[in-house]
């Protein structure tokens, strides 16, 4: 997670510098506990069959390779026309599997909330959901929790309203003086 504490505003602060990371907002991705990666924290533990999202195409070297989309214009760009879909979906790239391992844990540092996607067909709002949860039980972890009615890709579908969320959160960081950085 990039909001290393180096980067946080209440660290900044206390060497005289402005700015910084004052929260931390996620929509249509993941929250990952601290010592698993995006991978091992969906995969059985019991060393079963992997588990393949229905989106993903995986390429030489299988889950130690690249993978990159099929049908992204239904899974991640849902809600938008079809031509729309089709225009974003040729842009999607292969990526890595992304097996790094989180060690930073923001998630007890910053403030944070998580905006369910609840038309999402790329992380099912049950997966944002339980990784919600996980966290909010953890102690020292302020979780707010906003839900819209958007797919995978809230900034196209419903921006105004994502922009509305990230105001309100913006507001109650500033408003709790968690750093004393305008939004």
């Amino acid at each position: 997670m990039a909001a290393v504490p180096e980067l946080q505003a209440k660290t900044r602060k206390t060497i005289g510098a402005s700015g910084g990371i004052i929260g931390i907002l996620n929509y249509s991705g993941f929250l990952i506990p601290v010592g698993d990666s995006v991978h091992s924290f969906f995969q059985p533990k019991d060393g079963s069959d992997p588990v393949t999202p229905p989106y993903c195409q995986f390429h030489k070297h299988g889950f130690k390779g690249l993978a990159s989309t099929k049908d992204g214009a239904k899974y991640f760009f849902n809600g938008l026309d079809e031509a729309t879909a089709k225009h974003y979906e040729a842009t999607l790239t292969a990526s890595p599997i992304l097996t790094t391992v989180l060690h930073n844990d923001a998630y007890t540092a910053l403030p944070c909330a998580y905006l369910v996607t609840e038309d999402d067909l790329a992380l099912p709002p049950v997966y944002q959901d339980m990784m919600v949860g996980m966290q909010s039980q953890r102690p020292g972890v302020q979780m707010t929790v906003f839900r819209c009615p958007a797919g995978h890709s809230p900034h196209l579908t419903w921006t105004e309203g994502l922009v509305g969320k990230v105001r309100e959160f913006g507001e109650k960081v500033v408003g709790g003086d968690e750093g004393g950085v305008g939004v």
